[in-house]
C-alpha cells in the first residue's frame, strides 16, 4: 500500500464560488502547461519537477477553497470515499 500523505491547507476566505470554480480551472491549465513546457525539452531538470509541483499545490489550494465555499469541511470523510472507489477499481496494490 502507498504511503499516505497528511497536509494542512488553509481556505481562503472571502472569495465567491465563481471565483474559486474558475481559480480551479486555471491552476489546472498552468499544471498542464507547466507539463508541456517540460515535455518540449530534451532534459528534464529539477526546476521544472518543482514547477509542476508547485503548480499541483496550487490546484490543492484552489480544490481546499472550492471545498470549504460549499460548506464541505470533512475532507477526510471525502479522500476515504475516494479512496474505497479507486481501491474497488484496483488503483492500489493489495
Amino acid at each position: 500500500m502507498a504511503d499516505k500523505i497528511q497536509i494542512t491547507v488553509t481556505p481562503f476566505e472571502n472569495c465567491t464560488i465563481y471565483q474559486e470554480l474558475f481559480k480551479l480551472v486555471e491552476e489546472v491549465g498552468e499544471v498542464a502547461a507547466e507539463f508541456y513546457n517540460t515535455d518540449r525539452k530534451n532534459a528534464v531538470e529539477l526546476e521544472d519537477v518543482y514547477s509542476i509541483a508547485c503548480e499541483c499545490a496550487d490546484v490543492l489550494q484552489a480544490t481546499i477553497n472550492l471545498l470549504y465555499i460549499l460548506d464541505f469541511t470533512d475532507v477526510q470523510a471525502l479522500m476515504d470515499t475516494t479512496y474505497e472507489k479507486n481501491l474497488n477499481r484496483g488503483y492500489y496494490a493489495e
